[in-house]
């Protein structure tokens, strides 16, 4: 592919979210959001295999957010996202691209 932009493909870490199937009741469309959540945790647990004794309880704090699928509180999810990607980018060292559709 030729394009100015060709050269960046595949540079920079990327996270893909989908909230395609996030349909229903809000305590169905929170479940399928935190259970895409904790997809995309578990594709970049290389990441957050080392973490300073300030992030580990942040850490805990998101990933029990995350894992309690019957609690329709979307508290955790932001801060889940922002977290992975900061983690993403002191791993890479490069600015991370985020991807939300639906």
């Amino acid at each position: 592919m030729k394009s100015e932009y060709a050269s960046f493909m595949n540079t920079f870490p990327t996270i893909f979210l989908s909230f395609a199937d996030a349909k229903g009741s809000k305590g169905r469309i929170v479940k399928s959001i935190k259970e895409q959540l904790l997809n995309v945790y578990d594709q970049y647990t290389h990441v957050l295999e080392k973490m300073s004794m300030f992030e580990k309880p942040k850490f805990d704090l998101i990933l029990r957010g995350l894992s309690n699928l019957e609690d329709d509180n979307l508290d955790t999810v932001d801060h889940a996202i922002s977290f992975l990607m900061k983690r993403c980018h002191q791993y890479y060292h490069k600015r991370v691209m985020l991807f939300i559709d639906e």
